[in-house]
C-alpha cells in the first residue's frame, strides 16, 4: 500500500502524510481515494481491509471507490491513476506488443456504458 502511495503522491504532487490524513481539501481526498480505487480494483483487497489501514469505515471506501468509478473526481486524479496503472502494466510486460492498448479510465467507463454494464462489472470482466 506504500509503494502506491508513493505513486499516486508523485503523479498527484500530493504528499503522502496528506494522503494518509484526514484532510477533507477536494484534491487530497481524491487522490487519497484514488489509492483505495486502485487497491481494490487491481489489487484486489477488500474495502474493510483498506479501511483498517487508514483508519475509515468500509462504507467510506465503497463511497470513495465509487466516486473514482462514475468520474467525479478532478481530471488530474484520473490522468495520474491511469499513469500509475500504464506503468505497473508496462512494467510487467517484458516487451509491449503493438496489439496491446492501454485505455484510459475514461475509455473503460465509456466502453462499460456502451455495452450497458457498470464500470465495476466490465473492470471485472477485463481483469480476471
Amino acid at each position: 500500500m506504500q509503494a502506491l502511495e508513493e505513486k499516486i503522491s508523485k503523479a498527484t504532487g500530493v504528499p503522502i502524510y496528506e494522503i494518509k490524513g484526514r484532510s477533507r481539501v477536494a484534491l487530497v481526498c481524491e487522490a487519497r481515494m484514488a489509492v483505495w480505487f486502485i487497491a481494490k480494483k487491481h489489487l484486489g483487497l477488500g474495502f474493510s481491509q483498506i479501511g483498517r489501514y487508514y483508519g475509515r469505515d468500509h462504507a467510506t471506501i465503497i463511497s470513495g471507490v465509487s466516486k473514482i468509478e462514475f468520474g467525479k473526481i478532478d481530471q488530474r486524479i484520473i490522468n495520474a491513476i491511469n499513469e500509475v496503472l500504464k506503468e505497473d502494466l508496462t512494467r510487467s510486460l517484458p516487451e509491449q506488443p503493438a496489439s496491446i492498448q492501454i485505455m484510459t479510465l475514461r475509455e473503460r467507463r465509456e466502453n462499460a456504458k456502451r455495452l450497458g454494464i457498470t464500470l465495476n462489472r466490465y473492470l471485472e470482466a477485463t481483469f480476471s
